[in-house]
């Protein structure tokens, strides 16, 4: 449903039913932002935070749950989580904070694929 809704909203939007999966395409592709859920059918959604920030530090990353808890939110925030949402959200509020995170991390990621083109 929100691959649905992002994608109407112009965004490139893919979807993993697994942790291991999601994994898979990340380490295949950059993307700008992953909505992992905190509890997935093969790990939990901290694990893939920090599977999915090692293969890159600049993915924006936004927590989704059902499930929300004091602990996990700040477990999810410690391992590098942009935001935690609960899935009972507000479309225009996620869209928003998509669209300040990936202009916080435009410059970074730019500055990164220069310093590597200098490398060369």
């Amino acid at each position: 449903m929100l691959s649905l809704m992002f994608g109407n909203k112009g965004y490139a939007t893919e979807t993993a039913g697994t942790g291991r999966e999601a994994m898979n395409k990340v380490e295949r592709k950059f993307f700008n932002v992953a909505l992992p859920n905190i509890r997935l059918p093969d790990m939990e959604g901290v694990e893939l935070l920090a599977a999915l920030k090692r293969m890159h530090p600049d993915m924006v990353i936004l927590m989704i749950t059902v499930h929300a808890s004091l602990e996990t939110a700040m477990q999810a925030l410690n391992e590098g989580a942009s935001a935690y949402i609960t899935k009972l959200l507000h479309m225009h509020e996620v869209l928003v904070t998509i669209r300040e995170a990936i202009e916080k991390q435009r410059p970074i990621t730019e500055n990164r694929r220069l310093y590597q083109e200098a490398q060369y």
